[in-house]
């Protein structure tokens, strides 16, 4: 069972296709070593806040990195209600790095 915390991920793998060509290359090398080995995979999605490889993924302890708790701590907030958002929290997006 592979746990994984990107629906995009999920998407393709889980399918086993998808439109955009990297992808496809990487779903076809997973279905080759499928075929090779026998094994199969069982994939599921985990919130990234609870992902315990997020911190390690960016060189950081086991455990959701404190940047990925806080940016998910306030998905779905209303854009408009941000300046009631405590101190620190209301940038949220504009702190992200353009990578994730």
């Amino acid at each position: 069972m592979v746990f994984v915390d990107s629906l995009v991920t999920l998407g393709c793998f889980s399918k086993g296709r998808s439109s955009v060509p990297v992808f496809l290359h990487l779903c076809r090398k997973m279905a080759a070593i499928c075929l090779a080995t026998g094994a199969r995979f069982f994939w599921r999605y985990v919130a990234s806040e609870l992902n315990v490889a997020d911190g390690p993924s960016r060189g950081l302890p086991l455990g959701a990195a404190p940047d990925t708790k806080l940016a998910h701590r306030w998905r779905g907030f209303p854009p408009s209600l941000r300046r009631f958002l405590p101190k620190g929290h209301q940038q949220l997006d504009e702190e992200r790095p353009s990578g994730l």
